[in-house]
C-alpha cells in the first residue's frame, strides 16, 4: 500500500513538472511573438511612407503628326514622392518639352480605340522615368482634348 502511494506521488510530481514546463514553454513563446510583433509595429511606425503628391505640369498644346490640322491639348500630373520634389522642380520644363516632342510624333489613329490612351500614358511614363532616372515613376493624364 505504501509503495502504491509512493508510485502515485511520483507520477503526480512528474505530471505536475511536465505541465509546469509546458506552460512555461507556451508563455515564453507567446512573449517572444508579442515582443516581435511590437518591434515590427514600432519599425512600421518609424518607416511611415508619405503618399505621393500629384504635381500638375503646364498644359501641352501641339498639332499631331497626322493629320497635321488636328490639335491636341494634354493636361498631365506627375506623382512625386516628397524626397523627389526637388528633382521634379528641376525637371518640370524638360518634362513638358518631352511630352510636347512625343505628341508631335503621334498620328490620330494611334489615339483611337480602347488602348490608345493607355499606350499614350505608357509612352509618356517611360519618357518620364528615363528623364528622371526612375525617381519619378507615375504619370496621370488628367485631360485630353482633340480638335
Amino acid at each position: 500500500m505504501i509503495i502504491q502511494a509512493i508510485r502515485y506521488l511520483v507520477v503526480c510530481l512528474i505530471s505536475a513538472a511536465a505541465a509546469t514546463s509546458y506552460a512555461y514553454y507556451l508563455h515564453k513563446n507567446h512573449n517572444d511573438q508579442s515582443s516581435k510583433q511590437s518591434q515590427e509595429a514600432t519599425v512600421e511606425r518609424n518607416q511611415i511612407k508619405f503618399k505621393p503628391l500629384f504635381q500638375p505640369l503646364p498644359p501641352v498644346i501641339a498639332n499631331l503628326r497626322f493629320p497635321s490640322d488636328k490639335w491636341i491639348r494634354l493636361d498631365v500630373s506627375i506623382a512625386v514622392e516628397p524626397e523627389a520634389m526637388e528633382l521634379f522642380n528641376k525637371l518640370r520644363d524638360k518634362l513638358s518639352e518631352d511630352i510636347l516632342a512625343h505628341i508631335r510624333t503621334i498620328a490620330l489613329p494611334e489615339l483611337e480605340g480602347d488602348f490608345g490612351l493607355i499606350y499614350l500614358r505608357t509612352d509618356l511614363t517611360e519618357r518620364l522615368q528615363m528623364r528622371s532616372g526612375n525617381k519619378l515613376k507615375e504619370l496621370a493624364i488628367t485631360s485630353m482634348v482633340l480638335q
